[in-house]
């Protein structure tokens, strides 16, 4: 008897996803964790002038990059529901970029935003963050940079968003405290 050959499922378009409810694109065994790679990172920094501007991760030192990137994949693989909610969030950026929530906090629900046909409530900024501006108090709790999904010059990336000041340990965007708690 000849085994048969195996054959893949092709995955949906984005675009084709976007109607179905559940959408959740199917996986290979051996490729539960996607790179965080698979979407550029960037970090929102101010000018001169306090104006918000977009910088590659590259530009950090590589030990403030690394940990920054160390963090974000270790609290997006906590668990094999996060890893998948990710895939689908990065496959299909157009249904959840204007949803206001951080990356990580949308890890946490699942990606549902609303219970019983009530929205859950939104993030909180008590320590003086501003959604898509500086992060929230659960990513500064947790200690993990708060990630954000943009549209950046026409491509989707992954953007983290810095400490609220009031509780940043470092000043300037180059290191650690900018980003996390220490």
């Amino acid at each position: 008897m000849v085994p048969q050959e195996h054959k893949k499922k092709a995955l949906p378009k984005p675009k084709e996803a976007q109607d179905q409810k559940d959408y959740q694109p199917e996986t290979d065994e051996d490729s539960s964790i996607m790179k965080i790679e698979s979407l550029p990172l960037m970090l929102l920094v101010s000018d001169n002038n306090g104006n918000p501007q977009y910088k590659d991760i590259d530009q950090l030192p590589f030990t403030v990059q690394t940990e920054l990137e160390k963090r974000f994949e270790k609290y997006r693989t906590t668990s094999d529901n996060k890893i998948k909610v990710f895939r689908r969030l990065i496959n299909n950026p157009t249904t959840y970029i204007d949803r206001p929530y951080c990356v990580c906090d949308q890890l946490a629900r699942g990606l549902i935003i609303k219970r019983g046909g009530e929205p859950i409530p939104n993030q909180k900024f008590e320590l003086g963050g501003k959604l898509g501006a500086r992060a929230d108090d659960k990513c500064v709790k947790d200690n993990i940079p708060c990630t954000h999904l943009i549209n950046h010059k026409g491509s989707y990336a992954l953007c983290f968003v810095p400490l609220p000041r009031s509780v940043r340990k470092g000043s300037s965007w180059n290191s650690l405290g900018h980003w996390v708690l220490n």
